[in-house]
């Protein structure tokens, strides 16, 4: 996803967390500032989550690989296809 590298990743997930919340998927920023991640819950679920990273413009899954998508959209997407398909 081509994205401003220059964004902090704090502000990086702020802009994922607005976006999911727009679609009704609850999320918010967890972590320290050394190790922030957003932590997004099924809506249906809340016990089904992810933690999702941001490291060089890029969103990132908890296991270190980028999560592959173009823009904010397509990242929504995976998250919540992934998040959908845990719980059925």
């Amino acid at each position: 996803m081509e994205t401003d590298t220059a964004v902090e990743p704090r502000e990086h997930l702020e802009q994922l967390r607005a976006e999911l919340a727009e679609r009704g998927w609850p999320a918010h920023i967890v972590g320290t500032s050394r190790h922030v991640a957003l932590r997004v819950c099924n809506p249906d679920d809340g016990g089904l989550n992810v933690d999702i990273g941001s490291r060089d413009g890029r969103y990132h899954w908890p296991q270190g690989r980028v999560i592959d998508a173009t823009d904010i959209a397509e990242a929504v997407a995976a998250i919540t296809h992934v998040l959908r398909g845990v719980s059925g």
